[in-house]
């Protein structure tokens, strides 16, 4: 192999220069790299210095192209083309986000002028997101791969955010990654294998579904409507039995529609089946074996429950009124640890309550303990081993977290702030 110029070029994917980089190829090598690399923007200046006497534009005809001097096939691997055909026919910007791919799949070895740049060090996020604001929005659901939690909310400019917790090891993410949206204000989650399959009503009652795919760690482009023809729904929920998620929405009569996606198989229902209902205004739900466990506030804040039996098919009829005569709740949250699902509101006085039922024996605990908080005014939930993991927004739009233990019955003391700096 002859050596290579003193310009960096980019190296096709340690392979020798006559094998084509294909995209697949790319995407392989991104699905089973480690965390992803990153640097500055003034870094990947000094690069470009050396690179192309920092020209974001260049084209000088030697197959490279733009400040960094990518070559086409390396651009087109790593998804250059949603920007541009070429890189010098892209922003400086643009060209430094397929950069910032290359350096995740490659390393900074795939540029020759590397050295003394501080592309090995600068770990740095060049275009990091804004830390979302939720002022105008009480939208958040939370849900489990393994043993991290997928925490996702509605920003108050109507865009979709995202973070983890790795509860086994590494903790918080702690930076909350801005994806795609607009005007969303209701959110609900389920997992299927390693996916998790995020639904949201927009502007008008439409509901809409994206997906993210924990085993390539990719999410899919856009939102997909959900088929049927929902318009005008007023909140939803999401569970899942086996491969199946069973969604529900408030319509703006007020009842409840279901409908089914399974994605093991023959995809969604088609249709939206109207239930009962009359003045519901929010949702949450938990699966127990192959029971889904639907739970709603009415009018009054009162809390109530319906089954639906996926080993039957059968919903129970009318709804039942969980026990402890909770009113004027304003948002609530259910998860499921063995057979018990275990259910939080958030009460009038914007404090956290919980109740429990055990559905393999005792039933509803017939009370509702207050916990602790000020001002929330969304909730959700998730279970990673036998601790729940409660994620609420507080009256300034900030997000913490508190946790049942289940192994020790132990609730955690007061609230911690969850990171990445969400606020009002």
């Amino acid at each position: 192999m002859s050596a290579r110029p003193s310009k960096a070029r980019l190296r096709p994917l340690g392979l020798l220069p006559t094998v084509t980089v294909t995209a697949a190829l790319a995407a392989s090598l991104l699905a089973t790299a480690p965390h992803a690399s990153a640097a500055s923007v003034a870094t990947w200046d000094k690069v470009a210095q050396c690179e192309s006497t920092g020209n974001w534009s260049i084209n000088t005809g030697n197959g490279y192209y733009g400040g960094l001097q990518i070559s086409k096939s390396t651009w087109d691997a790593f998804g250059g083309r949603q920007y541009a055909t070429y890189p010098n026919q892209a922003t400086k910007q643009q060209q430094i986000l397929v950069a910032e791919k290359i350096l995740t799949g490659q390393g900074p070895g795939a540029w020759t002028c590397s050295p003394g740049t501080g592309l090995a060090t600068d770990h740095a996020n060049p275009y990091p997101a804004p830390a979302p604001s939720t002022t105008n929005s009480a939208a958040i659901t939370a849900s489990v791969t393994g043993g991290t939690a997928r925490v996702n909310l509605v920003g108050s400019d109507g865009a979709l955010y995202t973070t983890d917790a790795d509860y086994g090891g590494t903790g918080w993410g702690g930076a909350w990654s801005k994806l795609d949206g607009s005007a969303l204000k209701s959110l609900s989650s389920a997992t299927v294998g390693n996916v998790v399959h995020v639904y949201a009503l927009g502007s008008t009652g439409k509901v809409f579904t994206k997906d993210a795919d924990y085993n390539t760690g990719q999410w899919t482009t856009g939102w997909t409507e959900v088929p049927g023809g929902a318009t005008g729904a007023q909140a939803l929920t999401a569970s899942a039995t086996g491969n199946t998620v069973h969604l529900q929405t408030v319509g703006s009569d007020g009842a409840l529609y279901t409908t089914d996606a399974n994605y093991g198989g023959t995809g969604w229902s088609g249709a939206w089946t109207k239930l009962d209902g009359s003045g519901l205004k929010a949702l949450t739900s938990a699966t127990v074996g192959n029971v889904v466990h639907v739970y709603a506030l009415g009018s009054t804040g009162k809390v109530f429950t319906k089954d639906a039996d996926y080993n039957t098919g059968q919903w129970t009829t009318g709804w039942t009124e969980v026990p402890g005569g909770a009113t004027g709740a304003q948002a609530l949250t259910a998860s499921a640890t063995g057979n018990t699902v275990h259910l939080q509101t958030v009460g009038s006085d914007g404090a956290l309550y919980t109740t429990d039922a055990a559905y393999g024996g005792t039933g509803w605990s017939n009370n509702w303990t207050k916990l602790d908080g000020s001002g929330l005014k969304a909730v959700t939930s998730t279970v990673t081993g036998n601790v729940l993991h409660v994620y609420a927004i507080g009256s300034t739009g900030k997000v913490f977290t508190k946790d049942a233990d289940y192994n020790t019955g132990q609730w955690s003391t007061g609230w911690t702030e969850v990171p990445g700096g969400a606020q009002s």
